[in-house]
């Protein structure tokens, strides 16, 4: 990387990633002028319970598969890999990042969040320094009714809107215990990949 770069961020656990993962970070980068979006799965997220959680490697594994034929698309193992904090927390991701990407990266990042974790934002972990130092994009998935314009104005969020599409990882890890087929729902990669490791299925 030789030259200034508008980079944002979209963390989540991954477990597995998605179609609709990769929709998310299309939708952000082409609407907002992103030239790079960084994947990052948590260890372990402080925000909600993670159920069925494949291995890190896995998840790494999964998400360089479905990212790695799109350049804007990067995966960061900073939370795997932190051997401090038992939780992820966005804060010590951000600073790890521009200190990373000093000299390349361009104005403040953008952090993406789901409307769904507005209600719970301002409890995070030093929210205040995630504000001045962040963009916080939220996405409105049409239909959403959980907007918290409160917490939208004070902390000065984009809010950004994007057609619904009802896939989630639960979903998906559901689907597979029950033996309903998950194609084209995941990267044809990603499919193979939970299909030869036997991921999510009874054991």
């Amino acid at each position: 990387m030789n030259r200034n770069m508008k980079i944002a961020i979209l963390g989540g656990t991954f477990n597995p990633p998605h179609v609709g993962h990769l929709m998310i970070a299309d939708t952000v980068a082409s609407a907002l002028n992103y030239d790079k979006v960084i994947f990052i799965p948590t260890k372990k997220p402080p925000h909600k319970n993670a159920c069925n959680l494949a291995s890190s490697e896995d998840r790494i594994n999964m998400l360089k598969l479905a990212t790695q034929n799109d350049d804007r698309f990067e995966v960061e193992d900073f939370e795997i890999k932190d051997e401090v904090n038992e939780l992820s927390y966005t804060i010590n991701t951000l600073k790890y990042l521009y200190k990373k990407y000093e000299g390349i990266v361009e104005g403040k990042m953008g952090l993406i969040i789901g409307a769904d974790l507005l209600a719970d934002f301002p409890k995070w972990n030093s929210v205040e320094v995630i504000a001045h130092i962040s963009d916080i994009i939220v996405l409105n998935r049409e239909g959403d009714n959980n907007l918290v314009e409160s917490v939208i104005s004070k902390y000065k969020m984009k809010v950004l809107k994007m057609n619904r599409v009802d896939l989630s990882s639960s979903i998906i890890r559901d689907n597979i215990e029950n033996g309903v087929s998950i194609r084209y729902r995941v990267n044809d990669l990603v499919y193979e990949y939970i299909k030869q490791k036997r991921l999510y299925t009874r054991n």
